[in-house]
Order: C-alpha cells, then sequence, then structure tokens
C-alpha cells in the first residue's frame, strides 16, 4: 500500500501533508512540508490524545500553522490542518481542513 498525501492549497502558504506509514489507522505521525515565500519547511505532528494542546508553528511574519492527527476514539480519527493570520497580536482563523483517517482493522484468526 502507498502513502496517502493530502494536498491543500491556500493563498500564500501552501502544505503537502504525507502520513509517514503506508496505514494511515498505524501511522505514527504526519510531516507536511510547507512553502511560503519561497521557503520550504518540513512540520511534523505526532498522534495526539489532546488535540487542545497542539502547538501553532509560526510560518514567516503573518501564518501560523497547525497540524493535528488524532487516532483515537475512531469516530475523531482524523488529520487536522489549520491556518491562522497573525494581526496585531491577535490569530485569525482563515482556513481549516479535515482529512478523516480511516480506522485500524484487526487481523481475523481462521
Amino acid at each position: 500500500m502507498t502513502n496517502r498525501a493530502v494536498l491543500l492549497f491556500l493563498t500564500g502558504i501552501t502544505p503537502f501533508c504525507l502520513l509517514t506509514h503506508p496505514s494511515p489507522a498505524q501511522a505514527a505521525a504526519v510531516r507536511c512540508h510547507v512553502f511560503y515565500g519561497g521557503e520550504e519547511r518540513t512540520v511534523q505532528a505526532q498522534a495526539t490524545e489532546t488535540p487542545y494542546a497542539v502547538p501553532t508553528l509560526a510560518i514567516g511574519s503573518f501564518f501560523h500553522f497547525r497540524i493535528v492527527f488524532q487516532r483515537q476514539p475512531d469516530e475523531l480519527a482524523a488529520i487536522r490542518v489549520y491556518t491562522y493570520t497573525d494581526r496585531n497580536d491577535t490569530r485569525f482563523l482563515i482556513h481549516q481542513a479535515t482529512y478523516p483517517v480511516p480506522p485500524a482493522t484487526h487481523a481475523t484468526k481462521l
């Protein structure tokens, strides 16, 4: 099975996200390549059970980027990508994307 890629285009900032394991349900992390202002940055997010604790990362002087990779519980399993602007020390959400992660499948005994 090949890695599942998630591609997101947004005015001014372009992240390209890739799971680090062939199976999304078993992946330990998500790696995104963020392109902004002629610069490429690799951002990695580990699977988390506390999505609200995931910090943002400053990209240039105008954007903040956040990836939340949640595998459990199954009904909330997803990769969530957030992009914020930073205006006058206040962050505004300008883009949000959610990509479902299929639940882990368990082998059955024959």
